[in-house]
């Protein structure tokens, strides 16, 4: 389950609650900024980020969709 927050609204439960948040974003993009203490659990690699960015820029987003599922996949459970 997931709701959207307000960074305000993280704050004051951070401020409260012991959490952990968990960061998807690819390795670099957690380095270049994250909330203090949240967890790097990527779903792409920053390879795998790079070029499903490009090809969300120069083809469609279908596409960037489409090769992140292809990219993602695998490591699913079978269902």
């Amino acid at each position: 389950m997931f709701q959207d927050i307000t960074v305000e609204e993280l704050l004051e439960v951070q401020n409260h609650k012991k959490i952990t948040l968990i960061d998807v974003r690819s390795p670099s993009e957690f380095k270049e900024s994250t909330i203090p203490g949240s967890l790097n659990i990527p779903v792409f690699n920053d390879e795998e980020r790079a070029e499903i960015g490009t090809i969300y820029k120069q083809v469609s987003v279908d596409a960037a969709k489409e090769r992140g599922w292809r990219s993602w996949q695998p490591s699913c459970p079978p269902s």
